[in-house]
Parts: structure tokens; C-alpha cells; sequence
């Protein structure tokens, strides 16, 4: 066996002995709260790990603007933003951003992962220091290794140790943070992170992935909290509570105009199709006139927590759509999630290196789609696992 061949056997090797193997499903139907797995029975299961928060994925208006966009723009850009790629539809879509985001200018990005790298090695350079919550995407931590500026990593949520971090620095650069934490659905203390990076001079820069559609009653809530903040940069993706894909990045004419000129992952790399920038663009407005479905995702969280309380199951701090469950042990997270799959639901068993060290977990995500009757199939049979496996929560 080749030496480089041997490395990579190893670690394959060592992630399956630690019970870290990833698996794919193979799905044959669209998402939803049911879905349909191609395998042998064709069955139907519930799924709790979809980021489809609003459920707009398969809304028909939504569908609708895609197929006529797509017979009339063709499948694919076929060329960078930056030569042939950019349309009226782009063109829109990053004005509509800019507006809802109250920031002068958005720049759309092929997704959440290329818009953080983006913003941390093109903004900052050798004399900055990028300051990060520990828990953060893995997008904004390899965006900020790849940096030229110096990445500096404070525990999370602890804004008194990113101060102590600050204060024995000198040098500008920006704090970096999640509103909803992906995979532990708590929020950042935002406005404390934003009351420092001010008094510091420092740009806050907000992934709000994971708040963008969801928070506050119109789904706007950071944004709107944070509309006069000259500093911020705000990052946001089109492929969670709008159902479709992409990201942006909202700024001012400075920061959007470098993202533009210099930014490598937005230049060279071919634009979205049209038909996604013409659903995205749909799925903004469907969410802002259903604002109905805000609320009854809200509704189905407080009803999962009450349920799941009343079973005595153990939940985290988190009052949002995404809602761990720690069980610790990676092999006993994979055997709850595989007893909940064999009972006809999906959830994620989610471990290292996703998450620290023995805080492996199940992620169930919820949705406006999900019924009550559906989370309670859902937290009986999280019960019943929690109970066959004999473990105490």
C-alpha cells in the first residue's frame, strides 16, 4: 500500500474502532416532515433532521417561480458572476437581501460555507485578529485558519473570556459568531458581543444561518436588532428556512465592493442558476406574507419541550427549532437514533468531530409542517429508546 494510501486507511480505520463512521441515507422523495428512503420497503418515515424550518421547500408558488425560470434563463449560468453569470434575477435578489437585512448592499455567495471563508480571508489580513466563539460552524473556523489574520478562539457564549482575549491584543479585526448555534440550537449573546466589538473597534460579523426566517415575528429578528450597527456583517443562508439554496453576505459598500474584487470563492466559481436565485427570491416573499408559519414553528417547540419534559427527558437550554438531546456516549447516541429509525423515525445521532469530545447527541430539528401528532409519535418513542437501551438522561 502506497505511504499516503496507508494515512488515509488509518484514519478511516480509527474513525470506525471510535464510532464516528458517517452513513449517508438515500432518499427518494422530497423533504418533508415524511419521507421516503430507497431502499427495499419503500417506507415512510418521519424525519426530525431537516432545516427546512418553514417548510417552503416544496411550497407550489415557490416550485412554480423555479420551472418558469428555468424555461426561461435555461438550467445553468454557465459562467462566474464576475463575466456572463450575473442576471436581472441575481441582480434583484441582492437588492431584496440588502433591503430585508438593512444594510446597504448584499452580495450572494454559492452557499453558507464559501461566504464564511470569504469573509474571513479576504476582509482581515496579517495585523488583524479574528475572534471566535469555540463552538462556531466549521466554515468560520477553517475560514479563519485560512486567514491571514490571527484566529483566536474564546469559550462559548463566555463573553467576559472573549473580553480577556481582546484586552491583551492589539491589533483590529472583527468577533465572529452564530445566532443559533447549529448543533446546539442555544443563542449567542449578541448584543454583548455587539457592545464590545464597538468599544474595541472591531467589526461583528453574524452567521445567522440558523435565525435567519425563524426568530422573532417576522423572522428577522437579528437583522432588524442590529440594523445601525455600521459594523456589522451579516451572513445569512437560503437553503434552511427558505427551502431553497445559497447564502449572502449584507455589509456596507466597502465590505460588499472587497467581498467583490478580491474574494476568490465568489470570482472564481460559477454563479447560481436563476431558477434558484428566481425560487430564493419567491420564498422571501412567501415568507413575509405567511407569517403564520413563524408562529406555528414556535408552537411546535413549546410543544415538544412540554412533551418531552413531562417523559422526563432531559433537553438543553435551547428554545429553538433545533433541539439536542446529549447522551455522551457515541456508540449508545447511534443506538437510540438507529431504534427511533427502526420505529420509522429520522434523527441524527451527531458526534465528534461535529461536536466536543463525549457530547455526542440526537439533533431533532423541527419545522412549521410538524404536526402534534407527529411529536408525539416522536418523544414516545425517544422515551421507549431511552428505556430499552436503560439509559439515564
Amino acid at each position: 500500500m502506497r505511504k499516503i494510501n496507508k494515512i488515509r486507511y488509518d484514519a478511516l480505520q480509527t474513525r470506525e474502532k471510535n464510532n464516528l463512521t458517517r452513513h449517508r441515507l438515500k432518499l427518494s422523495s422530497p423533504q418533508a416532515t415524511q419521507i421516503i428512503l430507497d431502499n427495499n420497503d419503500k417506507k415512510s418515515y418521519l424525519n426530525f433532521s431537516s432545516n427546512n424550518y418553514l417548510g417552503l421547500a416544496n411550497h407550489p408558488d415557490v416550485m412554480m417561480a423555479m420551472k418558469n425560470a428555468v424555461d426561461k434563463f435555461g438550467v445553468s449560468a454557465c459562467s462566474s458572476d464576475m463575466v456572463t453569470g450575473h442576471t436581472v434575477a441575481h441582480h434583484d435578489l441582492e437588492q431584496k437581501l440588502a433591503q430585508i437585512s438593512n444594510k446597504p448592499r448584499a452580495l450572494i455567495f454559492a452557499n453558507g460555507f464559501m461566504a464564511n471563508m470569504a469573509i474571513n480571508t479576504t476582509l482581515y489580513k496579517k495585523t488583524n485578529f479574528i475572534y471566535q466563539d469555540k463552538l462556531n460552524h466549521s466554515s468560520a473556523i477553517l475560514g479563519g485558519l485560512a486567514s491571514d489574520a490571527t484566529l483566536v478562539r474564546y469559550a462559548h457564549l463566555d463573553a467576559a473570556h472573549l473580553l480577556s482575549k481582546i484586552k491583551v491584543r492589539d491589533g483590529g479585526g472583527a468577533i465572529m459568531s452564530e445566532s443559533i448555534f447549529s448543533m446546539g440550537g442555544d443563542f449567542a449573546p449578541l448584543q454583548r458581543l455587539s457592545n464590545i466589538a464597538t468599544e474595541n473597534d472591531l467589526d461583528l460579523i453574524i452567521d445567522d444561518a440558523h435565525g435567519f426566517g425563524v426568530l422573532g415575528d417576522n423572522g428577522l429578528q437579528v437583522a432588524d436588532d442590529y440594523n445601525d450597527n455600521s459594523n456589522v456583517i451579516y451572513m445569512a443562508t437560503l437553503g434552511k428556512a427558505l427551502g431553497c439554496y445559497g447564502a449572502y453576505v449584507a455589509g456596507s459598500d466597502l465590505v460588499c465592493d472587497t467581498l467583490l474584487q478580491f474574494a476568490p470563492q465568489h470570482i472564481y466559481t460559477t454563479a447560481l442558476p436563476v431558477a434558484v436565485i428566481r425560487a430564493a427570491d419567491k420564498a422571501l416573499d412567501v415568507m413575509q406574507k405567511e407569517n403564520w408559519r413563524v408562529e406555528k414553528l414556535s408552537e411546535s417547540i413549546h410543544y415538544f419541550k412540554k412533551l418531552a419534559s413531562s417523559f422526563n427527558i432531559k433537553l438543553t437550554k435551547s428554545n429553538t427549532a433545533i433541539q439536542p438531546i446529549i447522551i455522551g456516549d457515541n456508540q449508545k447516541t447511534i443506538d437510540i437514533s438507529s431504534y427511533l429509525k427502526n420505529n420509522g423515525i429520522i434523527v441524527g445521532a451527531i458526534r465528534p468531530p461535529t461536536v466536543p469530545k463525549n457530547f455526542a447527541r440526537l439533533r431533532i430539528t423541527l419545522t412549521a409542517e410538524h404536526s402534534p401528532a407527529q411529536i408525539k409519535t416522536l418523544v414516545k418513542a425517544i422515551n421507549e429508546a431511552v428505556i430499552f437501551h436503560k439509559l439515564n438522561l
